[in-house]
């Protein structure tokens, strides 16, 4: 025998070993899922005092949670259940539990099938599922999928019913804390939407700029916090933001008019906040100012 001819041998040797093994995979999983099930109805909390057959299996086999609740999902398709009454649950496609516990389909094969079936007339399910089966025998899961949307599209051309339901209220929340050191930290959760608007903002005030000084050095966190404080900036100047007592909306600085006047000192911002004089003096040009005397002389 030449080299390679033996090397030919021990490839399709190992392929079928594989192929056993993924096999036994398949079924034992299958088999799994079909005691999941069982124990389900005969009542786990009875049975072992957990509250799910999930947590059950959590414990047992040192499985995160979400992956035994997916072999849970996936078992009750595949195997009659009961109600709470005790009426008989037939199983969604039967015919595709018995050749997956045979060790013949992959979960993405059985995922494909089950979901093509749950959009099936009734009436129409049990040859659907001998179909797709068929076809599982010789193509790949992807390939079944796109068997199971022409079935669809001849049995239900007019597609699912819509959804009547009213859209959930996108999420926005936003946490905006002042710490005793003076420095602001700010967290929140927005919906798709206003994320990607926001992001698109702040990317585009973060650019690098390179000028007279030389290239630009900040780290991204520090040009994404001055692309933040520029977006207020923003803000705050536009004409389109809402009024407060029938005035732009405006913060409180004290600081001495010799302060200001020479830039040097500091400056009261809010109630505890501090800021530079100079930076007062920048803001200042900007802003409408209320003269107020303060300090024991203005009791005079």
């Amino acid at each position: 025998m030449t080299n390679d001819a033996a090397l030919s041998s021990e490839a399709v040797a190992l392929a079928d070993r594989i192929g056993e093994l993924v096999a036994s995979m398949r079924s034992a999983e299958a088999e799994l899922g079909a005691v999941l099930v069982e124990i389900e109805q005969r009542g786990v909390m009875e049975l072992f005092g957990y509250r799910s057959a999930a947590r059950l299996m959590e414990h047992l086999a040192d499985e995160p949670k979400p992956a035994t609740e997916r072999l849970i999902k996936r078992a009750r398709l595949l195997n009659p259940g009961r109600n709470l009454d005790g009426s008989p649950i037939p199983a969604l496609a039967p015919a595709t539990g018995v050749a997956a516990r045979a060790g013949r389909l992959s979960n993405p094969m059985i995922d494909v099938i089950t979901s093509v079936l749950a959009q099936v007339p009734p009436e129409h399910c049990v040859s659907a599922e001998a179909n797709l089966l068929a076809f599982a025998e010789e193509a790949g899961h992807k390939q079944v999928a796109a068997l199971g949307a022409r079935i669809l599209a001849h049995l239900v051309p007019d597609g699912p019913a819509p959804d009547d339901t009213e859209p959930a209220a996108p999420t926005r929340e936003l946490f905006l804390r002042r710490k005793r050191t003076g420095v602001w930290e700010l967290s929140g959760r927005f919906d798709d939407e206003t994320g990607t608007r926001a992001h698109a903002l702040l990317d585009a005030l973060a650019e690098r700029r390179t000028g007279d000084e030389g290239p630009d050095f900040r780290t991204t966190p520090q040009r994404y916090g001055d692309a933040f404080s520029d977006a207020v900036d923003l803000a705050l100047n536009s004409p389109e933001l809402p009024m407060q007592a029938g005035e732009r909306a405006h913060v409180m600085v004290a600081v001495s008019l010799e302060d200001l006047k020479s830039g040097v000192g500091k400056a009261t911002l809010g109630d505890t906040g501090t800021m530079t004089a100079a930076e007062a003096r920048v803001h200042a040009c900007d802003a409408m100012i209320i003269p107020a005397v303060l300090g024991d002389k203005a009791n005079r």
